[in-house]
């Protein structure tokens, strides 16, 4: 026959099955309360009382969510530059000036990708036709371009 569950096995059925249910629920929750449930388990096992295991579990889950989870949110999910879309995916590119840049005139065309975009000089100088220019800033349908380093 089989003998009921002592308290450590009831928090160490929790602590793993809270930690499972994080692999399938993003987020990074259940995982700091599974995880104070384990440590729990463990106080529960070298026989220390019921108040002392239900400090560890709010004081563990506290702290995971105060310290660790916004450090492992911070790496897991990262907001970089990189996911930037439609024409501000465009800054730090390269175009070619198709018309001739001309600050006094206000006259010049870029493109790139396919597209053509009225073209100005960061530095308000005269940009031949047939010039690769990075893209430094977008208004509206205007690339404002500075000469490319080569």
């Amino acid at each position: 026959m089989i003998d009921a569950l002592q308290i450590w096995q009831i928090w160490f059925i929790a602590g793993i099955s809270l930690l499972t249910l994080e692999t399938l629920i993003p987020g990074f929750v259940l995982a700091g309360v599974g995880i104070s449930c384990l440590i729990s388990a463990l106080a529960s096992y070298f026989g220390l009382g019921p108040g002392i295991q239900g400090l560890i579990l709010f004081s563990g889950s506290g702290l995971f969510f105060i310290t660790i989870r916004p450090l492992a949110l911070k790496f897991l999910y990262p907001s970089k530059p990189e996911n930037q879309t439609n024409a501000a995916a465009l800054i730090g590119k390269t175009a070619m000036v198709m018309e001739m840049i001309d600050p006094k005139m206000k006259l010049g065309r870029v493109s790139t990708g396919g597209s053509y975009w009225i073209g100005i000089s960061s530095d308000n100088t005269i940009i031949e036709a047939d010039t690769l220019v990075e893209i430094v800033a977008i208004s509206g349908a205007t690339l404002t371009v500075k000469r490319k380093d080569l």
